[in-house]
């Protein structure tokens, strides 16, 4: 009877370490698609931002200098 007990006790103890592995790899992926969005998202917002930006300064700065010839 202790012999079975025991048998039975290793094989739930391989089976926890198997879904133990298995939560944590499945929790790997899923961090890694997290950082992959937020990542394209900073890349997206950085790259749609600074040309923007730097046009209205560009025109700004035309519009100033034409005004102050007049």
């Amino acid at each position: 009877m202790a012999e079975q007990l025991s048998r039975i006790n290793e094989q739930l103890a391989i089976k926890n370490r198997r879904a133990k592995r298995a939560w944590k790899v499945f929790a790997f992926i899923i961090g890694g698609i997290i950082v992959m969005y937020i990542l394209g998202i900073i890349a997206f917002t950085g790259l749609t931002a600074h040309p923007a930006q730097s046009n209205t300064e560009e025109t700004s700065q035309v519009i100033v200098g034409t005004e102050t010839d007049n």
